[in-house]
C-alpha cells in the first residue's frame, strides 16, 4: 500500500535501521539508523548539534527488566 520498496530488507542498496538487543535482558546493545552508528555496546555514540546549546536535562526512568518478573 505505501510502496516503501527500499524498506524492510537487509540487502545492499536498501534502507534499514537496525536495533540489536540482549536476548535475556532486552537491553539495547547497538543501533544503526540513517546509516549512522547511534549506540554501540549500550553507549551513545553521537550527540546531536541542537543539544550542544540546550539547557534541557534528559532523564530515563523505570525499573530495569529482571528475568522472572
Amino acid at each position: 500500500v505505501l510502496k516503501f520498496n527500499e524498506k524492510g530488507i537487509l540487502e545492499a542498496g536498501k534502507d534499514a535501521d537496525l536495533l540489536l538487543i540482549e536476548k535475556k535482558s532486552f537491553e539495547i546493545r547497538d543501533v544503526i539508523a540513517g546509516g549512522r552508528l547511534m549506540i554501540e555496546n549500550g553507549k551513545l555514540c553521537i550527540r546531536e548539534k541542537f543539544l550542544e546549546e540546550s539547557n534541557r536535562k534528559i532523564e530515563l526512568r523505570g525499573a530495569k527488566y529482571k528475568e522472572g518478573n
